[in-house]
Formats: C-alpha cells, structure tokens, sequence
C-alpha cells in the first residue's frame, strides 16, 4: 500500500531562512542532530524544540510538521541517519532481531508494556531512558527536552511521532564526527557502514527500540472519522491518509463518503476553512499565520476559498461582524 523510497543513509541540511519545507508523512525512521540554528516539530499532540547540539529519533509511518529557524545571522543546518526497510530487515537478520511491539515502548521495557519513569538507560548512566519532553524552556515558554541526567524522564506516548535522544557521550560523539562525512558523502559503502553503526549504538542505550525498528507491518485498520478528525490539518496525500488508516486508497475514499457523505477533498478543505475561522476569530491570529499549519500551501489560495466560504476575507472577521 506504500512504497518505500531509495534514500541516502545520511542527510545534510541547510536553511538561510525559515523553512517549512517538506512532506508531513515520515516515510523512514531517522535519527538527527541539530548542528545550528532551531527546529521545531509537530505531531499535532505535542510541539518540541531542538538546538544545536540537541538529538532526536523521528519514527516511520508518522505525521510530523517541523520548522526550521537559522542561527542568528547565520543558518540552519541539521543531519540525520534514515534508516530504510531494507537495511533495517537485513540488520535485524544479522543481528537476531524481531519487532513487533506496539508503540516505542516494548514489552520488554520497563516491565509489563512500558518504560518505567525510573528505569536507567544502561551504560550511560542516565535516569532514564528518554529526556523529560515537558521542561520548561526559555525561548518563549516552549518545552523542549531537559537533561536526562537531572532525572524525571518521564517516557513518550506509544502513538508520538518522534523522541528526544539523551545526551549520552558516545551518542553525542558519534554524531557530531558524522558532520566531516558531508564532505564524501558519495561514498554510499562508507556511509552504510555509519548507518549500521548508528543503529549498533542507538541500540545499545535503547534495546526496547527494536519493537519499533524490526516491525514491519503496515498501520492496521482503525476508526477513520477519529483519525481525520484528529489529523485533518497534515498536508499529505491522500493515499498516505488512506495508508495510516490500513486502507487501501479506494476503500478510503468509499468508507470516507459513506461516514462523511463527502468527498475526502470537500471535506478536508472545509474543515480546514472551519478551523480556519475559529482561530482567527477566537484568538486573533492573521491569516498568514494560520494557512500552514492547517495544510494549505499557498497564502492567495486560502484567502480565496475562505471568502468563498464564508463571504468575508479573513482580514475582515471579527471586524465587518462587529458593526
């Protein structure tokens, strides 16, 4: 139902200006560093941020919205390991891995299903296994990860896009020493050998990680009107909604118009506007700052179809209504 992409096994990235770039689908599980500047991302449950030097893991079959913000007056630049299927099959096959388990946490983690908010992540040291995502932090009241050595990791949600990387030393070396590689990264051989180094280290400091990475299966069929409900403003494709919801894109599309009695893009698209409106009227905020994240890509576009919904350009609501 989804075919997986060939893809690099390590990635650079560089921004000059902010950027939303990108699809809202995570297509491979990844692992990264912020090298400078901010990035932000978004499962639509939790916002996170990340700076230099920050690491994270961003899991496969996902909706994630992320923002890229430059240094300063200087740039963005970011890298990351994907980890692909078929490297992922072949490594576990290697190695005498197995997945299956349901969200992050395996049934070996932490006891009975889960991380225990007290369990060490091994020859680290640290407290526990994931960093405390609800910290406090000093850009703006956004939480982003702490330090896992201070204690009170608190875990991640089963159903959460992505994980905040403890600090460990040989973690953060690693992926710091991967910055050089740039330099050579036509060199798929050597950079496949990263990859699989990558994954022998991630695992050593995270061995429940293997449900995750070793499952295999596609998304099963669950309820769609919650799913869309909850997912609505993700700018994906349709057969990527049809993906996650363990459709093929045809009985999507029936089941969709049968619980919907429209049309996945009618329904999306005023649902859309809908919130639109809510946002802008309710909290005050300009179009310009409310088109993207509710999956619309052009700013002219959405104001055209929002004064054909509901008669007013957004500038307009809140004003026009009051007189």
């Amino acid at each position: 139902m989804s075919s997986r992409p060939v893809i690099s096994p390590i990635n650079y990235s560089c921004y000059y200006s902010q950027s939303r770039e990108g699809e809202q689908f995570v297509q491979v599980h990844s692992l990264g560093i912020v090298l400078s500047g901010t990035m932000e991302f978004d499962d639509g449950q939790q916002k996170q941020q990340f700076v230099k030097g920050d690491i994270y893991m961003a899991r496969k079959d996902r909706l994630l919205k992320f923002v890229k913000w430059p240094a300063l007056g200087g740039e963005f630049k970011s890298m990351s390991i994907w980890f692909d299927e078929e490297t992922l099959r072949s490594f576990a096959l290697e190695h005498g891995y197995s997945g299956g388990g349901d969200g992050w946490r395996g049934s070996d983690a932490g006891g009975a299903g889960g991380v225990r908010d007290d369990a060490g992540a091994g020859a680290g040291g640290a407290r526990g296994p994931l960093v405390n995502a609800d910290a406090d932090d000093s850009r703006g009241g956004r939480s982003r990860g702490g330090d896992a050595s201070a204690g009170g990791a608190r875990g991640v949600r089963d159903d959460a896009a992505f994980m905040v990387v403890a600090q460990e030393a040989p973690i953060v070396a690693f992926m710091q020493s991967l910055v050089a590689y740039e330099q050579i990264k036509s060199k798929a051989e050597l950079l496949r050998l990263k990859q699989k180094e990558a994954l022998l280290l991630i695992l050593t400091y995270y061995p429940w990680l293997k449900h995750v990475l070793f499952d295999f299966s596609p998304p099963g069929k669950i309820d769609l009107e919650g799913f869309m409900q909850k997912n609505f403003h993700f700018n994906v494709r349709l057969d990527r909604f049809a993906y996650l919801t363990g459709r093929s894109l045809s009985t999507f599309k029936r089941d969709f118009e049968k619980i919907f009695h429209q049309t996945p893009s009618r329904w999306l698209l005023h649902r859309r506007l809908q919130e639109a409106y809510r946002l802008i009227r309710q909290q005050g905020r300009p179009a310009s700052d409310v088109y993207l994240d509710l999956g619309f890509e052009d700013l002219s576009h959405f104001s055209y179809a929002f004064k054909k919904e509901f008669g007013l350009a957004p500038s307009r609501i809140g004003l026009d209504e009051r007189h």
